[in-house]
């Protein structure tokens, strides 16, 4: 379980590092929506990449 919350500290903190005006990659999600839309991705995120 300590894993597991150090992993979801991680990802908020990369989350919250991310560029706000970097231009959107090829799936045109700017990384400020992403940092809006925070406390609702974090979970799904981190199933998707902290397995």
């Amino acid at each position: 379980k300590i894993d597991k919350v150090t992993n979801l500290v991680n990802l908020s903190k990369s989350i919250d590092s991310l560029p706000n005006e970097k231009t959107p990659c090829s799936d045109s999600i700017q990384p400020k929506a992403i940092k809006r839309g925070k406390s609702t991705l974090l979970q799904p995120l981190h199933e998707l990449l902290c397995p």
